[in-house]
């Protein structure tokens, strides 16, 4: 089934499904769009009908074939969408939904494709999604690549690829996003479908982000990974909760995160720029790596009650700013645990404890390190590190003041360097407050050792003002006669 808007190829002729507009393909492909190849050339709005495709409560349904939609938006104004859908179904069974937008116009809300109201975009078995949205590049504001909004916009696949990639336009204006998912759209594979969002915001606008996912949508997963990618992104209100899947997500500028509770998959946070989480992070025994410039985070969890605890990697270029560091086991071992950047650490505490084998914590900078908090770990120590361990104790090793040669390290005291109580990998190996560190420090018996090593050297000791005490005169005669 094809309909083509624009046979002619004039660059004129637009297509429009209104209420109660179906079409079943029985198995066969469902082609719209436009010139003289509508599956890939798209169906173009005009004056009078200014979006490329629109869709207004109509259902297609291809029973097992592929839906190809392709449209661009008339050059006018405002709201000349490429590819405009509302309140509609689209069901492709096992076949394939791919669908191409382009934005165009002079004014604002020109999207490449726009997603409204309770529509479904539906592949089941090995099918897949593609959406691939591009704004107008004219000046104006909210010429996003993809937006899908309203009450419970989906899309759903069950094992295939859900793929959306969005460009916003590169005119003058703002919020100019390349994927915004805003209200209580879903996206989401019930299988082992992979989830994929590439966006890229339009780059001489304000305020836009590649990636914009508001505090309402939603990514679900049962199995498939998810990864988001773009050259900056904002899903600062967002909650993730995601099952076995692991997730990633990469910016080439800043990234603003909200939160994530995972199933036990790993989680991954890179950014070339800032990376701010404002929710707390939850793995359930995943690895968790953040990679940023500066990083600030709350509470980092990976620690685990079934199993081993996760692995906690943080690099920053600059800085590290945390909440509660816990990589810790119930019944397995507890997750390695390393902070690595240049500039300040800044933690509450870190519990790398095991029911069996402690984790060992690696903490490496040229600044200071401070953990401001402490808490009761297993032995009853009131720590602010603990590795200890029900049969082995994990390590603890702090690198930290590599330049001045002037602060110590205290145990005891994170006013500058230092924690506020105990470092611990076991009962018997321990650094209580007070204790001011210089130098090198070890203590303990390998694998459960702590090292701590600063710039830092010892003060002189003064010398004293005092005369030498007189000899006494019968000490000088048996000196002399000897």
């Amino acid at each position: 089934m094809i309909l083509n808007a624009d046979r002619d190829a004039n660059g004129a002729g637009a297509i429009v499904l209104n209420l109660g507009a179906a079409i079943n393909s029985n198995g066969g492909n469902i082609i719209l769009g436009g010139g003289t190849d509508p599956e890939r050339q798209p169906a173009t709005g005009t004056s009078t009908l200014p979006r490329g495709v629109q869709l207004t409560a109509a259902a297609l349904d291809s029973s097992g074939g592929n839906v190809s939609i392709n449209g661009a938006g008339f050059r006018g104004n405002d709201n000349n969408n490429g590819v405009s859908i509302i309140a509609s179904d689209i069901k492709a069974g096992s076949g394939n939904v791919r669908i191409n937008g382009l934005g165009n116009g002079s004014g604002n809300g020109n999207n490449g494709i726009q997603i409204s109201g309770t529509t479904l975009i539906e592949a089941i078995e090995s099918g897949s999604i593609s959406l691939t949205g591009r704004g107008a590049d004219q000046a104006g504001s909210q010429n996003r690549g993809i937006n899908i909004t309203g009450t419970e916009a989906r899309l759903r696949s069950t094992n295939g690829t859900i793929t959306l990639t969005g460009a916003g336009g590169n005119g003058i204006g703002s919020f100019n996003h390349g994927v915004d998912l805003q209200d209580s759209a879903i996206v989401e594979s019930v299988g082992s479908g992979i989830i994929l969002l590439n966006g890229t915001s339009g780059s001489e606008s304000s305020n836009s982000f590649g990636l914009t996912i508001r505090s309402n949508a939603n990514i679900q997963t049962n199995t498939g990974e998810v990864s988001l990618r773009g050259n900056s992104i904002n899903t600062s209100s967002t909650i993730f909760n995601l099952d076995r899947s692991n997730f990633s997500l990469s910016s080439t500028g800043d990234l603003l995160f909200g939160s994530a509770t995972l199933g036990g998959g790993s989680l991954n946070l890179t950014s070339t720029q800032n990376l701010n989480i404002f929710g707390d992070i939850t793995t359930n025994g995943g690895a968790i790596t953040l990679d940023g410039a500066t990083i600030n985070a709350n509470r980092i969890d990976s620690s685990n009650i079934n199993g081993n605890g996760g692995e906690i990697r943080v690099i920053a270029r600059d800085r590290i700013t945390t909440g509660v560091i816990n990589s810790s086991s119930t019944v397995g071992r507890g997750g390695n645990i390393l902070l690595d950047p240049t500039g300040d650490i800044v933690v509450q505490s870190i519990n790398a404890q095991g029911g069996t084998i402690g984790g060992n914590v690696n903490i490496v900078t040229d600044s200071f390190f401070r953990a401001l908090g402490a808490f009761g770990d297993r032995n009853g120590i009131n720590a602010s590190i603990s590795t200890a361990g029900g049969t082995q104790g994990g390590s603890v090793s702090i690198r930290a003041n590599r330049a001045s040669t002037t602060t110590p390290f205290i145990v005891g005291s994170a006013s500058s360097n230092g924690t506020a109580s105990t470092i611990t990998t076991g009962a018997a190996t321990r650094i209580d407050p007070t204790r001011s560190l210089t130098g090198i420090f070890a203590l303990g018996t390998p694998p459960s050792t702590i090292r701590i090593e600063t710039a830092a050297v010892p003060p002189t000791p003064q010398s004293s003002s005092s005369p030498p005490a007189q000899i006494p005169e019968i000490q000088r005669k048996q000196n002399a006669r000897l």
